[in-house]
């Protein structure tokens, strides 16, 4: 994953040059602001369209967020807010315009304590990237258009249209789906009950498990072959489709692409 991070994720820290949006024009105008939370937050929830979200862990007790706002004039930039909400123990933030036709993008840079309980993150157009959280965080991530990054996640839900996915898990709960885009999974654990649900209809899925895993698998490819390095005790096959049993059982196991191949690898 340090390669993963380097080849894949470092430009994402570049200039904005947002997916699907031309850069120079919506970056013309911009305004930056920093907020500090000293109360305890357990809980961050972040909205925004067209701008980046970057989440990163760290040892301090309290909650730094700091955005940019980038727009093409100087009216549609002040039109842009962003909205600010705490309720207890959870800080929600949200990318707002005064008017509905308000044009421009707000991106966060977020440092959060890893004592961190659960993050939901989403971006209609924009990369997500989460990095040394907590081995106890919850995480339900989205985008319409970008790349999804998560170097370490308890219970993790994931939601995508067109980009690639990346992540590494060790919770019960695993769910990732993608239209368009590549997978790659790192999972060093499964709990009790847990189960595992990968899909894509368009791209390759990688998925790296502990060596000690015992499941329940479902593998389907219609076009794009299909490689375990766990032995698997078949109990059906059908056209594209392998089922059976690793180790012991147990644990659902499902992954499936329309157009792409499916590997399974020990760590």
């Amino acid at each position: 994953y340090s390669l993963l991070y380097l080849l894949w994720f470092n430009p994402f820290y570049q200039a904005d040059s947002y997916d699907g949006w031309d850069s120079e024009a919506w970056g013309r105008y911009t305004e930056e602001g920093e907020e500090r939370f000293d109360d305890p937050i357990r809980s961050l929830s972040v909205n925004t369209v067209g701008g980046r979200i970057v989440i990163q862990g760290w040892d301090r007790d309290f909650v730094q967020v700091k955005y940019v706002k980038s727009a093409p004039s100087q009216e549609h930039l002040e039109n842009l807010e962003v909205q600010i909400e705490k309720s207890g123990s959870r800080l929600t933030l949200r990318r707002t315009s005064q008017t509905r036709r308000s044009r421009g993008t707000v991106s966060f840079e977020i440092w959060v304590p890893k004592s961190l309980t659960s993050i939901t993150a989403e971006s209609v157009s924009g990369n997500l990237q989460l990095i040394e959280m907590g081995t106890d965080v919850s995480q339900k991530l989205s985008t319409i258009s970008g790349d999804i990054f998560t170097d370490n996640s308890s219970d993790l839900s994931i939601h995508r249209v067109s980009g690639s996915v990346g992540c590494s898990f060790s919770g019960s709960d695993l769910k990732a789906d993608t239209t368009s885009g590549r997978i790659i999974a790192e999972i060093l654990s499964i709990g009790e009950k847990g189960s595992v649900e990968i899909n894509s209809v368009s791209g390759s899925v990688n998925v790296s498990v502990f060596p000690e895993l015992s499941a329940d698998a479902n593998m389907r490819t219609v076009s794009g072959s299909i490689d375990s390095e766990f032995p698997i005790a078949v109990t059906s096959t059908k056209k594209n489709r392998l089922e059976g049993t690793i180790g012991e059982g147990g644990v659902p196991f499902h992954v499936s692409t329309v157009s792409g191949s499916i590997r399974i690898k020990k760590l």
